[in-house]
């Protein structure tokens, strides 16, 4: 189809978009045949526009398979792809296995995972997959490190607790999920989706780890003052705010308000749950090695 294509109409059409400020049109082809024929047209415009069309030629960079990979939680992908596909296969795959998730083991998980106390409405679709993914990444760290059995639907709700407990005497706050930890303190995990958020989402995080400032705790014989807040993000959602994230890590690490301890998460389908310095690790491991 591009031999079809007629030179002389495309650079009139080109023509008909230029102006005085800078503009840009974008041509994509993943066939290298379509590429190189369509370079062909593009550099004869290119030569009798008197300069007012440049073409700019981009190679992308390698790697995109591990990027968008990256991006929704370390899933396998088949073959090498393109970055559209990659992307798209990788979201269906993250969608897909934390459908998986909530299927595993009769549904244990999902069972043992209480919906938003305000009502399934109140709660999205992302959020409570995200939920019950963090339960079963626990109640799997709490077997493997502790060597608990947690094989029953009472055991892992009493283990495991989701939208439940007053931990503040003078405020209800209640977890998303809570698990008291080894050294009888409690580490709480809230989900963070930050969808339709727009550029104050880390905001509502910030907001969410002070509802925590100086909390004293009474639940299932497990007693501490002040809790382990633990932040657990989607990975797109993570990579979006990457920035500001890591900025507010900072500046709570700097003058911690009342916890004991705070980190961020994040869905990794081969480890469960990674922490942020982690995503970033990699991040920047990728890009520099597509790069190189």
């Amino acid at each position: 189809w591009v031999d079809s294509i007629d030179a002389d109409k495309l650079g009139d059409r080109l023509e008909e978009l230029y102006a005085s400020d800078i503009g840009f049109v974008i041509f994509r082809a993943s066939d290298d045949q379509v590429y190189t024929k369509f370079d062909e047209k593009l550099r004869g415009l290119e030569a009798r526009s008197n300069k007012r069309v440049r073409v700019v030629r981009l190679e992308a960079r390698g790697g995109t398979e591990r990027l968008a990979q990256l991006m929704w939680g370390n899933p396998p992908l088949r073959g090498e792809l393109v970055f559209d596909a990659a992307f798209n296969g990788a979201k269906q795959e993250f969608e897909r296995l934390l459908k998986e998730c909530e299927r595993e083991e009769g549904g244990l998980f999902m069972l043992a995972t209480a919906r938003h106390r305000l009502g399934a409405g109140e709660e999205s679709d992302l959020h409570y997959a995200l939920k019950v993914y963090t339960v079963r990444t626990l109640v799997r760290w709490l077997r493997e490190g502790s060597g608990e059995q947690l094989g029953s639907l009472s055991e892992v709700r009493n283990r495991v607790l989701t939208e439940e407990g007053k931990l503040n005497q003078s405020l209800s706050v209640v977890p998303d999920v809570a698990v008291c930890n080894p050294q009888g303190h409690w580490e709480v995990f809230e989900v963070e989706t930050l969808f339709g958020e727009g550029r104050n989402g880390v905001k509502k995080i910030q907001e969410t780890i002070e509802k925590y400032a100086s909390t004293r705790v009474y639940v299932n014989k497990c007693a501490s003052t002040g809790v382990y807040v633990n932040i657990v993000m989607d990975p797109f959602g993570l990579l979006l705010h990457l920035h500001e994230v890591v900025q507010l890590v900072k500046e709570i690490r700097k003058d911690p308000p009342g916890i004991l301890g705070l980190e961020f998460y994040t869905v990794d389908f081969e480890k469960g749950l990674i922490k942020l310095q982690e995503f970033v690790k990699w991040l920047k491991g990728e890009l520099e090695g597509s790069a190189g």
